[in-house]
């Protein structure tokens, strides 16, 4: 079995500074990983071959990968980018290597997975950020104080 993770907005929220919280110069942006992701993926890392599948471009899909899993130990060089993908706005396991039925997707957007709802797990969107909350008119959020945050 394998597993494919969808890191977009479900580990992360890309939209401000806080605690245990990443600045991607080269991106111009920051990011905060979202609390036990690394017990998740310790825990199912010993049962599952896990990918990042991700409509991002592959030096994001990388970056988030570093952040995700810096020592290597959990995705290895499996991470799928928007470039790997055979279809436009659509995510398929025809990019994943195994046997389709065996694997088990984790997302929180079920429009990209069209032929493969039925492996798909919807999971809810992770919001850490009030700006995060307002972008998608939400109305209750993490309500977290927010310390501008200054560049050395």
């Amino acid at each position: 079995m394998c597993i494919c993770l969808e890191r977009n907005r479900r580990f992360f929220d890309t939209n401000a500074l806080r605690s245990n919280l990443f600045k991607l110069d080269w991106i111009h942006m920051m990011t905060k990983l979202r609390p036990f992701v690394h017990t998740f993926l310790k825990e199912a890392s010993s049962l599952f071959e896990m990918h990042i599948y991700t409509m991002g471009e592959r030096p994001y899909a990388l970056e988030m990968a570093n952040l995700l899993d810096p020592g290597g130990i959990y995705f290895h060089s499996r991470v799928i980018a928007q470039g790997d993908c055979t279809q436009r706005h659509q995510k398929g396991l025809d990019v994943v290597v195994g046997q389709e039925s065996a694997v088990l997707i984790l997302d929180d957007t079920e429009a990209v997975w069209g032929k493969h709802k039925e492996n798909l797990i919807l999971m809810e969107r992770y919001h850490f950020f009030t700006s995060s909350c307002r972008q998608r008119q939400i109305p209750a959020c993490y309500q977290i104080p927010f310390k501008p945050w200054r560049s050395n």
